[in-house]
């Protein structure tokens, strides 16, 4: 991942799990699937082929052999399908890779798989809401995608306080400068 000195790597096979490596360390950290258990619960992979990840390092899989995308939000070890099997879930089959593009839309064989909407009522398309929003998004099989909110929240916070801060240094500058005149 870019910035990080992390290198993720997706284990097919037997092993069937995502494991992340520091650079120079002599272990990595499991933090998708379970070791040799392949299956296709939401704490288990069967064929981990592509994987990428978001500035919050969620964790996108590309589940070859279960045919789907899971989702592992951020120091979590339970997935969420959001793409693929699942009743009314989109049909994907066999995908090997999936990546992001500049407006965090899923791709898939450089199809997109998941969207933007402010808005989706009916729930039976498959919806991505913008990181932005408040709101979380729904899977087609009707299933909330909302495990991640809560991180999104807290980024959003921190903004909102170091906004604040930033407001209240401004301030205060202003002050001093109508008070002290010019600063240099």
């Amino acid at each position: 991942m870019k910035g990080t000195k992390n290198l993720y790597i997706a284990n097919s096979g037997p092993v069937a799990t995502v494991v992340k490596w520091r650079i120079g360390a002599s272990t990595g950290t499991v933090v998708a699937g379970t070791v040799g258990v392949p299956g296709n619960s939401s704490t288990q992979l069967y064929s981990p082929m592509g994987i990428t990840l978001d500035q919050w390092y969620n964790i996108y899989v590309a589940d070859r052999t279960n045919n789907r995308v899971q989702l592992f939000c951020n120091g979590s070890s339970t997935g969420i399908t959001i793409a693929g099997r699942g009743s009314g879930g989109s049909s994907i089959s066999a995908p090997y890779d999936v990546k992001l593009d500049s407006q965090l839309n899923l791709r898939e064989k450089n199809i997109k798989i998941l969207n933007f909407s402010a808005q989706d009522t009916k729930k039976q398309a498959l919806r991505f809401y913008s990181m932005s929003a408040t709101t979380a998004s729904a899977s087609g099989d009707q299933q909330p995608v909302s495990l991640c909110i809560a991180q999104i929240e807290q980024v959003r916070s921190q903004l909102q306080s170091d906004i604040e801060m930033l407001q209240s240094s401004i301030q205060r500058l202003q002050f001093a400068q109508e008070r002290f005149g010019e600063l240099s």
